[in-house]
């Protein structure tokens, strides 16, 4: 039989998703916009249960659920009142006016509906232990409730088998007295019963919960209520009580605190929790005057962690990173408890932590937790056999200076920490108003950006690959550039990094593959040197599930013989993954595009996974290449590579060649290829033409004054 529930709230948009959210679960819903069309269908349709609002015109909702206990057969009607007033006076009333329950504005509805399921259940319970004496201890074995009688003029009690098993006492040892229960309450308890026995005695009844050591059950917690009985000339005559163990409610409901205000990963403070707190934290400082700080903690590249090792490692490096903070930040004088634990440090998600710092006498003292928190968290964290070294970057903001509300603090203390990233990471770093105006032209850039490729501001420029001894163009690297129709040329060590985080680079990738292919195409159809284009793949176009159908798409669409493609993946890029990075690579090969290394020597590649790579050549990072004629240490780690590449006959390319003294040596250890100012600088695509025609007759001349001296 379908569940009835009666919403009474003059607000439509509330009782729009109480009916919503409750059908959902299975509940059938009706609706009263007012406290008279409420009852009239209390009558009607006959609910189980009642939500029912406080602030309505007319007739609020107290006099509402006065009206319902009036009535003999609603007595045990479930009410629950939904208010926006927190004060306890408030919550106070609705339970004198007969209320079951209360629910605070704005509504959680997954508490909510834990709640009419709970409250649902002990309402048929109820009904039941009305049904007949008979059933009475059944039920209360179901509802662990005990009951009992007391006689005060005497002090003597009798009680039901149930209300011994409660309290964990055999009905031999524990005494009639009712005052002997309290040696076995809770300590902290114990007066607050004792003087709730004392005010009984006197006609005031009681509701009241606390803690009883129950024997080999340990402390359960107790709901008890009592009702008193009078004689006809007035004095007490008795006083009944009902007790119930209400251990597993409580637990139920701690652990749906949890699950609302806790991160079940870390255990910390959840964003839910942790706003509602830095709201109350800021309103606290303003009112005593007082500074707080905010602290925004992330991990610097940990999307590397999961990508290698694998969430699980992940989720155990977070944990273990928690921990610390946690640690760290109580043993400091600066930081708030809350109920017993440390609510003002929280994981937001991912790999972002915040601290709150209370009552600050200077900004410095934030920055000195800060300190201590890098050093912490830059501790090696052992995962199974592995060793890992993370490091953070933490933003801090700085209330009332940075913001006096909620999102204005998170979000300063977010950009303080974007500018730690843009500086290197590892560190810390204050808010300045000047931030904003950074994220601002980062914000417009990127959305100049997106409009870039529609009105045709982007443009392929071309640094050519030369063999110096012949003098042949034997290929040339494409390199994106952006003409902005305001800022001019934009570098792109600025918009790229841009399209990296916003993500849009996968597509500026995917449109500079095309255009790539098709000018190629183009060239080979117009009867010009046929040279390979090399095109720097990102991690984002390299791992989207679209690569090999789109190198293949651009590649069927422009004719052009996947020969002449090279596609240049840095170290980082194929550690990371290994199994899948050899599968794609394999299929690129298989697709008959040629491979590339670049930046070869600056990452962290091993020479067991290298041989292991279908890779065609090694591009010598520029940062060797520029001191190998005064540091011998660079001298001898480009002599390794080219022998390296030798050994693994793979093609090596020189890039950043900018003297003869360079290229000399570079071709005295038989490295033949190569790339820098020295021969050309990148250029756009009538000019590359024009140096195409050039090298095509140089490469002549040269061949043909070769073949005369021989």
């Amino acid at each position: 039989m379908t569940t009835k529930i009666l919403i009474i709230d003059d607000d439509p948009i509330t009782r729009l998703l109480a009916a919503e959210k409750l059908t959902e679960e299975n509940f059938r819903v009706f609706e009263a916009a007012n406290g008279q069309q409420g009852l009239s269908l209390i009558q009607q349709v006959k609910p189980d249960l009642v939500l029912l609002d406080v602030i309505m015109p007319d007739m609020d909702g107290y006099e509402v659920c006065k009206e319902i206990r009036r009535n003999p057969l609603l007595a045990s009607l479930p009410v629950i009142m939904l208010t926006g007033l927190e004060d306890t006076a408030s919550i106070v009333r609705a339970y004198d006016y007969g209320a079951t329950d209360f629910v605070t504005k704005p509504i959680n509805w997954t508490l909510l509906v834990y709640r009419i399921h709970y409250i649902l259940r002990a309402s048929r319970i109820h009904d039941q232990l009305a049904h007949s004496e008979s059933s009475l201890a059944n039920a209360q074995r179901l509802a662990h409730l005990g009951s009992w009688e007391w006689w005060p003029e005497k002090d003597t009690t009798r009680r039901t088998s149930e209300y011994y098993r409660i309290v964990g006492v055999r009905r031999d040892v524990l005494e009639t007295s009712m005052y002997s229960v309290l040696e076995h309450v809770h300590e902290e308890d114990r007066q607050i019963l004792r003087d709730a026995l004392l005010g009984a005695a006197k006609g005031t009844a009681y509701q009241l919960q606390f803690r009883i050591i129950a024997g080999n059950s340990g402390m359960r917690v107790l709901h008890e209520q009592t009702q008193v009985f009078y004689h006809p000339d007035g004095s007490i005559d008795r006083i009944e009580g009902i007790t119930q163990d209400i251990t597993e409610l409580v637990a139920a409901q701690q652990r749906i605190r949890n699950l609302a205000y806790y991160d079940s990963l870390t255990g910390l403070a959840n964003r839910q929790l942790f706003r509602e707190l830095l709201q109350h934290e800021l309103l606290r400082a303003r009112r005593n005057n007082k500074q707080c700080a905010l602290l925004f903690i992330d991990l610097d590249r940990f999307k590397r962690i999961n990508d290698t090792l694998g969430h699980d490692k992940g989720d155990m490096v977070l944990q273990a990173i928690a921990s610390r903070i946690n640690t760290c930040v109580r043993s400091t004088d600066l930081i708030a408890i809350s109920q017993g634990q440390n609510d003002m440090v929280a994981r937001l998600g991912g790999d972002e932590f915040t601290i709150v710092l209370t009552d600050i006498s200077q900004p410095e003292d934030a920055a000195q937790v800060a300190q201590r928190l890098l050093e912490v968290i830059s501790q090696p964290i052992t995962v199974g056999k592995q060793e890992i070294i993370v490091s953070a970057s933490i933003g801090i903001a700085v209330a009332p200076e940075d913001g006096g509300d909620v999102e204005q603090l998170l979000k300063n203390a977010d950009l303080a920490m974007y500018a730690v990233k843009d500086k290197g990471r590892n560190s810390y770093h204050f808010f300045d108003s000047t931030m904003n105006e950074t994220v601002l032209n980062k914000f417009a850039l990127e959305n100049d950006l997106r409009k870039a490729i529609e009105q045709d501001q982007l443009e392929l420029y071309f640094q050519p690959k030369v063999n110096p001894l012949t003098h042949e163009l034997v290929g040339a690297e494409v390199l994106l550039r952006w003409k902005h129709p305001e800022r001019g040329m934009i570098s792109p060590a600025i918009f790229i990094p841009v399209a990296e985080e916003s993500g849009y680079i996968v597509e500026l990738g995917q449109w500079v593959l095309k255009q790539a292919c098709i000018i190629n195409s183009g060239w080979q159809s117009q009867g010009m040197p046929i040279v390979p284009l090399a095109i720097n793949m990102s991690s984002a176009n390299f791992r989207h599930p679209d690569l090999l159908a789109g190198v293949q798409r651009s590649l069927d669409e422009s004719k052009l013989l996947p020969s002449f493609l090279v596609l240049e993946l840095t170290e980082g890029i194929l550690m990371q993954d290994i199994s899948s990075t050899i599968d794609t690579l394999q299929a690129l090969k298989t697709m008959g595009v040629s491979l590339s290394v670049d930046d070869f020597g600056t990452g962290y590649s091993s020479l067991h996974y290298l041989k292991r790579f279908p890779i065609d050549e090694l591009k010598i990072d520029r940062s060797f290449v520029q001191d190998i004629v005064t540091d011998p240490n660079d001298a001898a780690i480009t002599a390794a590579i080219i022998g390296l590449a030798q050994n693994l006959k793979l093609s090596v390319v020189a890039e950043g060649v900018e003297t003869t003294e360079q290229a000399d040596f570079l071709l005295q250890r038989g490295c033949i290829t190569m790339q820098g100012f020295l021969f050309a600088r990148p250029m756009p695509k009538g000019e590359f033409e024009r140096f195409m025609m050039q090298s095509l007759q140089m490469a002549q001349q040269h061949k043909g004054v070769f073949m005369v001296d021989q």
